[in-house]
Parts: C-alpha cells; structure tokens; sequence
C-alpha cells in the first residue's frame, strides 16, 4: 500500500472513532432513526423503490433486513465510497450498520455487504479494511469460531486475509488452545496457513514456549525468521526460562539459534557451561561463542581477548581469539598488530591467522602485501595453506602487477606454488598469456602440469590463434609439456 492510502485509511479509522464514540468500544445503543436515504440508482440485485423506509426500525438486526433493504443499503455503501468527503459519509454509513449489528449472522451479513462493494483492486479497498477490521474484532469478541469461518466465504482476498489476521489475533490472546485446534482442524489452504502465521505471532508475545511449540507442529520452513525472532525475545525477556527451554524441549535447530541469542543475555561463564551441556557440534559450540564474545565485547576487544583465555575448550578459545582479532584488524589493523604481541603463546598463532584474514579480506581495502607478512609467521599446516590460497585469489585480483612482483621475490617452493597455484586462476581471466607462464613456473612438476591441462584448454577455445601462437613460442614451457599441449592440440 503506497503513503498517500496508508494515510487515509489511518484518518479513516481516526474519524470512525470520533463519529461513533462509544459504539464503537462498548455495547450498542438504540439510535434515533434517522431521516430515509432516498433511492436514486437502480441496484441488479432490485430497484431501490421496492424499499419501504417505515418497514425499517433503527437497531434492527441486520440480518433480518428484506433482500430490497440490503440492496438499498449496498447502494448506500456505494454512494459513500463516492461522495465528494468520502471519510465522512463512509463514516456515517458504519454508524447505521453498527446500530444494527447484535448477533453472530448480523456481522456475516454487514462483511458480505462489504465484500459486494465493486473497486477493491482499484479504489475502495485501501478504505474498506479499517472498517472491516471494526466488524471482525466485534465479531470476534462475540463468536470467534463463526467469524474465522466466514472469512473462508467471501470473495476479495484482500479482505479475507484481513479477517483472518484481525480474528486469529483476538482469539489467540484470549484462548489459544480453541484456536489452535480450530485450524488444525482446517483441510490446507489460504485461511488455514494464514491462521496458523498469525497465531504464531501473537503467542510470541504472550507464552513464547506455546509459539514455538506450535511452530515445531507446524513443521513450516517459511516460519523460521519468525522461529528466529520469538527465540531472541523470549531469550531477552527471561534468559533463564529460555535457557531450561533450549536444553530439555527445543529441537536441535531451534536449541542453536535460542543459544545464539541467549550469548547476548547471559554471563560468559554462565554461557559456556550452557553450550557445552546442549546437543551441539564442536563447529555450533565454536560459533556460539565467538557471536557471544563479540557482542560482550564489541568495543573493548582487548577485554574480550582477555576473557578469553577463562574459556574451558581449547579448540572454542582458539576460535573467539581468531575472531576477535580479525574484528579489530577490520576496523584498525594497527591496534590489531599490537594486541596480537601481548597475547600468551597460546593465543598468538589463531590471533595471526584472524589478522592475516582481515587484511586479505577487507572488503574495497585489502591489504595483501600486509598479509603475506604475518601469514610467512605461521607454523605450516592447514591454516597457512588455506591463508596463502586466498592470498593468491585475492591478490590477484586486487592487484595483479603487485602480486607479480611478490611472487618474482620469493623463493621457489611448495608455499610459493600455493599461492601462484590460485593467483593464476584468478589472472586468466583477464590475462590469459601472464597466467600460462606464471603456471609453467611452477616448481612441483606434477602442480605445473595439471595446471597447464587446466588453464590451456580453455584459452585455445576462447582465442585458438594466440593460444597456438604462445605455444609455438613461449620460452616458459619444457620440452614434455610442450608436446603434452601439442597432443591435446591435435585431438582438438
């Protein structure tokens, strides 16, 4: 819905409110009938002369009106949706309804009234739906079970979905077993999985267990920013009711992400302890507590790394430093570098490798040069090698001319081909001839062979002629690899 309609609904409830008073909060009131519309259009449904005025006595059920007497009343409903000051007249024709309005088939009547209303896709919806949502509360406070189902009767989407919301709300916060079950015992369909959304959500803010609950039942995916949501509430609202929750009843997903929230809420101590009881892997337990460092300690990483080191599990310490450090390289790579020297030798290598990270990946500033530096730091192993491919990617792309010339500096062997192993990847693209040599200068024979397979095919069926020309005349290529290229070349 665009600005201008928001507004003018909102002003439409607004000028309700006053014209109707206490109608509108509390019970009715018989209202001293008022002067007789006079008919002046003919309706499809009957010609408005078959409407006799003093047949009809003010506060009459509206579902004991004669057929010729709801079609005057349409023709009203119209003429109010066309009048020159259309919140007012709109406004005066829900007082008449409302004097009508005493039992559960009066307001079925009243919303298939408005649901007879032309234009909803074009004009008059964006005004019908405060009004509407005036009948299903009355509605619903009076037979919620009769109003949920009349919205499966009526045909404008936009109105049914607005019944569906306004009465699942009411009866969920008044009682959510009936309405539960009433759903359930839906066949599948719009009411049905709108109902079920809408109740969720008001359960969260009333009995968040019940929401959840609901939500593992329901078994819907499309519910789980919801799940998401009321899981950080309620971990906010009352952390310790969250917690007993997450660790008896919570499914594994759920127990995870009420986790995560629970970082936020509770000491660290107090947390870790809680992570280590719940059903997690060494991966989720390693991410719950870096998110929960990093949010205790977002501006004061040095007390964050300092807390740290308190942490039971080596492998989930190692993590927080990892993450803390790198978090501050991104923000000032300078302070970084002076934490990393007052760390113990315990925490020194994982805060190298969260530096090394940043400066690799920091988003339009990378700093490779910087990078390679403290990565040359690091004891070999899995780390370094992962840390020196994304160096080559990264720096490759970045700024091939630089990396070039780090690359011609350093000493032929098994770390060098890492990252020349990437960098060439990322550098034919655009330069397919630079990435063929620096792959043939690759000291493992075995590496420089398979990347030669790799990257040569694709040049030769890009630009066949300067492919067949660079190998005619490279002086990178030994003479085997040359007549590999050739023979793949001929079965071409």
């Amino acid at each position: 819905m665009s600005r201008p309609l928001q507004i003018a609904s909102h002003l439409c409830v607004v000028l309700v409110a006053c014209l109707l008073g206490i109608a509108v909060r509390g019970s009715l009131r018989p209202a001293v009938q008022a002067p007789p519309a006079k008919a002046a259009e003919v309706h499809p449904r009957g010609k408005s002369s078959d409407f006799r005025p003093e047949e009809t006595v003010a506060g009459a059920p509206l579902s004991e009106a004669s057929e010729a007497e709801f079609a005057q009343l349409l023709i009203e409903c119209r003429g109010a949706f066309d009048s020159p000051i259309p919140l007012r007249a709109q406004a005066l024709t829900l007082k008449k309804l409302l004097e009508r309005l005493h039992t559960s088939a009066d307001y079925a009547r009243a919303v298939h009234l408005l649901d007879s209303l032309p234009g909803w896709d074009e004009s008059n919806g964006h005004y019908v739906l405060p009004i509407s949502s005036i009948f299903f509360t009355r509605w619903a406070a009076l037979d919620p079970l009769a109003a949920l189902a009349g919205t499966a009767q009526l045909n404008h989407l936009t109105l049914s979905s607005n019944g569906v919301q306004t009465v699942v709300k009411l009866w969920g916060e008044k009682d959510s077993s009936a309405a539960r079950d009433y759903l359930t015992s839906l066949p599948p369909g719009h009411v049905k999985a709108l109902g079920n959304s809408v109740l969720f959500a008001a359960l969260a803010e009333i009995d968040p267990q019940a929401s959840l609950e609901l939500a593992g039942s329901l078994g819907d995916p499309t519910q789980n920013q919801q799940v998401a949501a009321t899981l950080r509430r309620w971990a906010e609202q009352d952390p310790a009711a969250a917690l007993k929750y997450s660790l008896t009843k919570a499914s594994s997903a759920d127990r995870y992400e009420m986790l995560s929230a629970l970082g936020a809420a509770m000491p660290l101590q107090a947390f870790e302890e809680a992570a280590a009881a719940a059903v997690l892997s060494r991966e989720q337990r390693e991410q719950l507590m870096k998110n929960a460092l990093t949010r205790h300690y977002i501006t004061d990483v040095e007390a964050g790394l300092k807390a740290a080191q308190e942490l039971k599990e080596p492998a989930v310490r190692r993590a927080v430093v990892k993450e803390l450090v790198s978090q501050q390289a991104l923000n000032d790579s300078e302070k970084a570098a002076r934490l990393l020297a007052s760390l113990p030798p315990a925490d020194r290598e994982p805060a190298l490798e969260g530096l090394a990270w940043a400066l690799v990946e920091a988003g339009d500033r990378p700093q490779p040069a910087q990078a390679a530096q403290w990565i040359e730091q690091l004891p070999d192993g899995e780390a370094k090698t992962s840390l020196l491919k994304r160096l080559g990617a990264r720096w490759g792309h970045v700024d091939g001319a630089s990396a070039s010339q780090w690359l011609t500096e350093q000493t032929p062997g098994p770390q060098r081909d890492v990252v020349i192993g990437e960098f060439v990847r990322t550098v034919f693209r655009t330069d397919p001839e630079a990435a063929l040599a620096w792959s043939a200068g690759l000291s493992d024979q075995a590496k420089r062979q398979r990347r030669l397979d790799e990257l040569f095919p694709q040049w030769l069926q890009k630009d066949p002629a300067r492919a067949q020309q660079w190998l005619a005349e490279t002086p990178h290529l030994r003479a085997a690899e040359r007549e590999a290229l050739v023979e793949k070349l001929g079965k071409r």
